[in-house]
């Protein structure tokens, strides 16, 4: 059983600061608010995100910018969780969290008063929900329309299935569920949101950068200046340094070479050994590969009742990732079975220090120091995944995954 450290509180952020904005920094304000002498452990998405895409700048530097903007250890969540359903991402953001001792998980909601009930449905999963979500996925329902459905069902009309639908809620529902289901002893620390926040900001940034014209980018001119009124001082000096380096993703143009090369070069049968791809979508990415013009055309296409545009985007990194069905089943059902530090404060690598003495999971700096199979497994799919990202990224400079070291912000 884990052991807290005593006289040290904790509380853990499952994040992907992609890239890190003043929305998040108000998070960590209000966090810090709260919890003025807690260590702030995030766990931070690997190079590829949740909802199926490059992250637009790499780990090493997103992990920098939450550092130097008050969190004390980032911990790498590993793409396999990090670019999967919601409830995978959070089950392996929480085990992470979990075995680094935090005694709360910070997050934004809409309405936290409906979380904890909310909650109890998902992580009980019921005969009665299970099968309310078994006809609705058969009828043709997305798995979150799905979910939305069988909710309902269980609260008897009381509408939680709209709240669950809330983008908002999925991720902190998701969190709770997992606490609940695994017996941690974490509580929440909802924030609560006001409007779409984070995810506008995010996407405004991202439009602000990948729309400069002849693909030139500096921080002068009327963009760049409406640029840093969304990003914390610090941030900005990051990503300048990203550009200087080439290492920022503006477009998903060789994502798509890659998906059209891999589907060209494969057949049904092929495919129907990645995880996931089944139910038609094998069909599906054939049938419109050769007709789309870009990623988001062929997207596009496949988008249907019941496959949304993040659930498809998720399924090609799968493919390119390789990640068969028995190994996607094996490490979902295992967990997190290793944390990867990627960077630390002066609070954060002595905290550091004393909780993996105790720690439920193995605390390692470098990824071919994970010795366990299933461990093993995850990071050998990050090493795919951070060449793949190199790949698509097509900076001169390289990061090699094998001798990076954290990030020491003392």
């Amino acid at each position: 059983m884990h052991k807290k450290i005593k006289h040290i509180a904790s509380c853990g952020i499952a994040a992907e600061y992609n890239p890190f904005h003043n929305g998040h920094l108000l998070h960590l304000e209000r966090t810090r608010s709260k919890l003025p002498d807690a260590i702030i452990i995030a766990a931070l998405s690997a190079n590829f995100v949740q909802r199926g895409l490059p992250a637009f700048t790499d780990k090493w530097a997103r992990a920098k910018m939450a550092l130097n903007n008050g969190v004390d250890l980032v911990l790498e969540l590993p793409t396999f969780f990090s670019c999967n359903s919601g409830m995978a991402f959070a089950q392996g953001a929480v085990d992470i969290l979990n075995a680094a001792g935090v005694s709360r998980i910070s997050f934004g909601a809409e309405d936290p008063a409906q979380l904890k009930s909310v909650s109890c449905i998902l992580s009980q999963e019921s005969p009665s929900f299970k099968q309310t979500l078994k006809q609705a996925l058969s009828g043709g329902a997305s798995y979150s329309k799905a979910v939305a459905l069988a909710l309902d069902a269980e609260s008897a009309g009381a509408g939680v299935g709209k709240y669950a639908s809330k983008p908002n809620n999925i991720l902190a529902l998701s969190y709770l569920a997992h606490i609940n289901k695994k017996g941690y002893a974490i509580s929440p620390l909802p924030i609560k949101r006001h409007g779409g926040g984070h995810n506008e900001s995010a996407s405004k940034i991202r439009e602000l950068i990948c729309g400069a014209e002849n693909g030139n980018f500096s921080f002068d001119g009327a963009a760049e200046i409406e640029l840093k009124n969304l990003l914390p001082e610090n941030s900005v000096e990051v990503m300048d340094e990203c550009f200087r380096d080439g290492r920022v993703i503006r477009g998903n143009s060789k994502l798509f070479e890659f998906t059209r090369l891999m589907l060209l070069s494969s057949d049904k049968a092929s495919l129907r050994k990645i995880s996931g791809m089944d139910e038609g979508i094998e069909g599906l990415f054939l049938k419109n590969i050769g007709k789309a013009g870009s990623f988001d055309d062929f997207i596009g296409r496949c988008v249907c009742a019941r496959y949304t545009r993040g659930r498809l985007q998720r399924q090609v990194i799968k493919m390119l990732l390789g990640i068969d069905k028995w190994t996607d089943w094996a490490l979902q059902r295992a967990g997190a079975r290793y944390a990867r530090v990627l960077g630390y404060n002066g609070a954060g690598k002595k905290y550091l220090r004393a909780i993996s003495k105790t720690a439920p999971l193995e605390f390692v700096t470098r990824l071919a120091a994970v010795k366990e199979p299933l461990g093993k497994a995850t990071a050998q799919i990050e090493f795919r995944a951070s060449a793949l990202w190199e790949l698509i990224c097509g900076s001169r400079v390289k990061i090699n995954e094998a001798d990076t070291k954290p990030i020491d912000h003392s």
